[in-house]
């Protein structure tokens, strides 16, 4: 964070603890918390709650910065990044009330299902006894099932356990009614300063979270898209208002596009591409009346035209390495032994397909030996209930397919910078 003019986070929702670079007693680069912790707000910042804290005084920096002489200005970026609504969500005082009627997503047929259930389970991986399959060549778990185990071993909730997670949906509600607050308050600020037609805004998060889905009462480390998906929302001059692009674009994207805006080449070992030549156009920031485009988006933009264009971008690659059982309020856990997997959502050839590969030892291997499988069709089962990897195996094209579909998966599994597709 040495490069970063301010700083500043908190500890906990409420009255916690509040470091700032520009403490009394902070020091210069690199800063060390202990000496940079600043007292607790409780009335003029944001009665201090977290989240109001850290959206208030990104408005007063912002506010300070474009207060210099114009011929001393320079471009400004903001990472605003509020824990909420991450546990134990608690709600800003004035929102104790707020998101009444929000529950769990117990209507979606994912919600308390488990596919196969069994509960022939192990706390263990396999080891040389890996499922050899049988005539049928089923490619299955060990235990016979067709989801891995964290999925088809866990208990189905009792209306106990899922008035717990009722209560946990309503409290990430309530906790992101203030996020929600402090993202009009920074864009007013923005506007009110005449910085809106050249400002660029970027607003997505870390991952999806799970509330009851495949028998996941909460976290967000596996396979299915209710921890994968997450939102990406762009906004900026030359950006057409409303519109949706029909992209692959992940997280590894935003480095190279945030770069772009700034008209910094793209790293050569940086993973990702810029989506800005996607987004933006003279034509469309004329049409809105924003004016010019920035010259560093110009600069971007000439560049990445007279480049060779990328290849086109087939899927989108997800890995996760289980961090052993972690379990919250037994009997359900959380992670386990058979949550390292590698995956694919897939595009191509008007498919929508989600791919991928198990294997407990694929850190260490490489995921040479992949003992699991598994293929959803997003476009028929878009709450991946059934495991259509055997199905599609059994038939000419469909083995063809997953051929394919494993070769662009190492693919991904081991290139860097440029070299991914």
């Amino acid at each position: 964070m040495g490069s970063f003019d301010k700083w500043f986070e908190g500890t906990s929702y409420v009255n916690g603890r509040f470091y700032d670079n520009e403490a009394a007693n902070c020091p210069g680069w690199p800063w060390p918390e202990q000496r940079c912790q600043t007292p607790t707000n409780t009335s003029t910042v944001g009665a201090g709650y977290l989240t109001s804290e850290l959206g208030n005084r990104t408005i007063d920096w912002i506010r300070r910065v474009s207060a210099v002489p114009a011929a001393e200005r320079r471009p400004w970026f903001v990472y605003f990044a509020p824990h909420a609504p991450h546990g134990p969500a608690t709600p800003a005082p004035w929102y104790a009330d707020g998101c009444k009627g929000v529950t769990a997503p117990r209507k979606q047929p994912n919600f308390n299902y488990t596919g196969k259930h069994t509960t022939s389970c192990s706390l263990y991986p396999p080891g040389a006894e890996r499922f050899v399959p049988g005539a049928d060549s089923e490619v299955r778990w060990w235990n016979g099932t067709d989801l891995p185990e964290l999925t088809s071993c866990q208990p189905y909730f009792t209306e106990a356990e899922a008035k717990m997670i009722d209560a946990e949906a309503r409290h990430r509600c309530q906790s992101l009614l203030s996020v929600d607050d402090s993202y009009v308050q920074i864009l007013d600020a923005v506007r009110k300063l005449g910085q809106e037609n050249n400002t660029f805004v970027l607003v997505s998060s870390d991952h999806g979270y799970n509330l009851g889905n495949h028998m996941l009462s909460s976290a967000k480390m596996q396979f299915y898209d209710h921890s994968l998906r997450i939102p990406m929302l762009f906004a900026g001059p030359g950006i057409k208002h409303g519109a949706d692009l029909d992209f692959l674009g992940t997280q590894v994207d935003v480095a190279p596009t945030i770069l772009g805006m700034a008209g910094i080449p793209t790293p050569s070992d940086m993973d990702g591409r810029s989506v800005l030549p996607l987004l933006v156009s003279e034509a469309t920031a004329a049409a809105q009346g924003e004016g010019s485009l920035p010259g560093s988006v110009l600069r971007h933009l000439a560049a990445t035209a007279a480049a060779p264009p990328p290849p086109p971008r087939l899927a989108s690659f997800h890995t996760y390495y289980n961090q052993g059982p972690w379990q919250v309020g037994a009997p359900h856990r959380l992670d386990d032994w058979s949550n390292t997997w590698i995956g694919l959502h897939y595009t191509a050839k008007g498919k929508d397909l989600k791919y991928g590969e198990f294997d407990p030892w694929g850190k260490q291997s490489g995921f040479a030996k992949p003992y699991m499988f598994a293929l959803f069709d997003l476009k028929a089962d878009p709450y991946e209930l059934e495991n259509v990897y055997n199905a599609t195996k059994a038939t000419a094209n469909g083995a063809a397919l997953l051929a394919e579909l494993h070769e662009l998966l190492a693919r991904y599994n081991t290139c860097a910078g440029p070299a991914c597709p």
